[in-house]
């Protein structure tokens, strides 16, 4: 969900930091990218965005939960 919210706004930033003389703010940037690629372009991404989210993600289940039990035990909480 943060990927669909958050790539418009990552488009958006990129471009307008590879061209600042084109997308001088993000109004300019937005109308710009709207009016020459269509709205779709601001999606543009988003399936290796949503996958690298989701394996990091996951990544960090089996750390988090190897990491709280050692914690628990070393503290004298075994609950």
């Amino acid at each position: 969900l943060a990927s669909i919210i958050g790539n418009p706004f990552e488009v958006i930033k990129v471009r307008m930091q590879s061209d600042v003389t084109k997308y001088s703010n993000m109004l300019k940037a937005i109308h710009c990218i709207v009016e020459h690629e269509g709205v779709s372009r601001f999606w543009r991404g988003l399936i290796p965005s949503m996958v690298r989210s989701s394996l990091l993600t996951a990544s960090q289940i089996g750390p988090y939960s190897w990491s709280k039990q050692q914690l628990k035990y070393c503290m004298g909480n075994d609950n």
